[in-house]
C-alpha cells in the first residue's frame, strides 16, 4: 500500500493537567514532546498497521498544547502555522499513490482547485480532514467547499460543520457526488455514502487524552480501507476500537 501524507508537520509540546480552569494555577502532570499534524497519522500507521506513508511538508511548525485529562479537552497554542504559507513545492512529486491524506485542508490557504485537478489525475483514493473549530470567514469557507468535488472521503468533527454554519456556508447541506462523507462528534460517528447512512455510537471514555483522535481514527479508516473490504458499520467499528486502544496505550498515566 501507498500512502501519501500531505499538510503539515508540527513539533506538539504537551502539557498534561488535571483540570484547567481559566486565570488560575496548574499543576503539571507531564510534559513530552512529539511529532503532530500529519505525524498522528504516520505514527499510528506505522505502530498499528504496519504501513510507513510518505510525508509531503514544507516545514515544521512549533505547537504548545494543554491537555485536561478531567474533561478529554485540550487548549491549543500555535505558535508559527507554516502550513497556512505553505507554497506546495512538493505537489508534483506526489504520484501513483493508493491514497492520499490531507491534514488539513482548511488551513492549506495556497491549495487550489488546479492543486486538487493534479493530485486527483495521478493517484487514486483522495481523502481530507478539517482542523478549524472556529473562525472561518465566508471567503476561507467558499475556497475550501469549491476544493471538495475532487475528494472521495471527507472526515469532519461536529464542531467544523458548526464553524462552516457560522460562516454563512452550510457544510452539512453539502451533495455528495460518488464520495464518501464520516462526520464525528462526542459519542457517535456517521459514514454517508450516497442515500445511505450509518450510525456509530460510542460512550465515550472519562479522563482520556484524546489528543489526535481524530488523526488516529482517519489512519485506521484508510488503513482498513486498503486492505480489505469491510461493511460501513464494520469499519467504524473497527477504526473507533483501533482508535481506543491506541489512546489508552499513549495515555500518559
Amino acid at each position: 500500500m501507498k500512502v501519501a501524507l500531505i499538510g503539515g508537520l508540527t513539533i506538539d509540546t504537551v502539557y498534561t493537567i488535571d483540570n484547567l480552569s481559566i486565570g488560575g494555577s496548574h499543576l503539571i502532570k507531564q510534559k513530552s514532546i512529539r511529532a503532530g499534524g500529519i505525524g498522528n497519522l504516520s505514527r499510528f500507521m506505522e505502530e498499528v498497521h504496519n504501513v510507513v506513508p510518505v510525508c509531503f511538508y514544507d516545514s515544521e511548525s512549533p505547537v504548545t498544547i494543554v491537555v485536561d485529562k478531567a474533561t478529554s479537552e485540550r487548549t491549543i497554542f500555535v505558535e508559527q502555522d507554516d502550513c497556512r504559507y505553505s507554497q506546495l513545492t512538493y505537489w508534483d512529486d506526489i504520484k501513483e499513490f493508493d491514497w492520499c491524506h490531507i491534514a488539513y485542508i482548511d488551513i492549506m490557504e495556497n491549495l487550489t482547485v488546479d492543486h486538487m485537478k493534479r493530485l486527483r489525475k495521478h493517484n487514486k483514493v483522495i481523502s481530507v480532514d478539517f482542523c478549524l473549530t472556529a473562525g472561518y470567514t465566508k471567503h476561507e469557507a467558499r475556497r475550501v467547499y469549491k476544493l471538495l468535488e475532487y475528494v472521495d472521503v471527507i472526515f469532519i468533527s461536529g464542531d467544523n460543520l458548526n464553524a462552516f454554519n457560522q460562516s454563512g456556508l452550510d457544510l452539512s447541506l453539502y451533495e455528495l457526488k460518488d464520495q464518501i462523507g464520516i462526520t464525528h462528534h462526542k459519542g457517535y460517528i456517521i459514514y454517508v455514502d450516497g442515500n445511505n447512512s450509518y450510525l456509530y455510537e460510542y460512550e465515550p471514555t472519562p479522563n482520556l487524552n484524546t489528543l489526535g483522535a481524530g488523526d488516529y481514527f482517519a489512519a485506521s479508516l484508510i488503513c482498513q480501507s486498503l486492505a480489505n473490504f469491510k461493511s460501513p458499520e464494520q469499519l467504524l467499528e473497527d477504526a473507533h476500537a483501533d482508535t481506543l486502544f491506541f489512546l489508552k496505550e499513549n495515555n500518559d498515566d
